[in-house]
């Protein structure tokens, strides 16, 4: 899996709204009304990433009160519990929806030939946010 900042954005949106469980059953949801084999496997990855970059969320301390857990199979699946946002989470996704800070997230990175990480994304945001102080 690649990290995609899309579908952080995403999942990040929805536990800000209190829809993430909805949100990742509507996932699971496309993968069990694909009409084809091969649409049941493109549907099926796309549900796979967003709950890797769930995961992700999690151990990154961005997304609180929800387990993920895969299966020997493959298989994914959440805990049920109160999915929400941290403090970390929270700012975020306010850079990733933000396309002034986002605009140099990328040039920063681009500029230190560094990737694009959680870490990087909030102390761009800082240094934002210090410079309009």
């Amino acid at each position: 899996m690649k990290r995609d900042w899309n579908i952080i954005r995403d999942l990040l949106k929805a536990t800000e709204e209190d829809r993430l469980l909805e949100f990742l059953d509507d996932k699971d949801a496309e993968v069990d009304r694909a009409s084809t084999e091969a649409e049941r496997e493109k549907l099926e990855k796309i549900s796979f990433d967003y709950y890797g970059h769930l995961e992700l969320l999690i151990d990154d301390d961005a997304i609180r009160g929800i387990t993920v857990d895969c299966s020997n199979l493959g298989n994914w699946s959440y805990g049920s519990g109160r999915p929400r946002l941290s403090t970390s989470g929270f700012d975020l996704l306010d850079a990733l929806q933000s396309k002034t800070v986002w605009a140099r997230v990328k040039d920063y990175a681009k500029e230190n030939t560094l990737p694009i990480t959680g870490a990087l994304v909030r102390e761009v945001l800082l240094r934002a946010i210090q410079s309009q102080i």
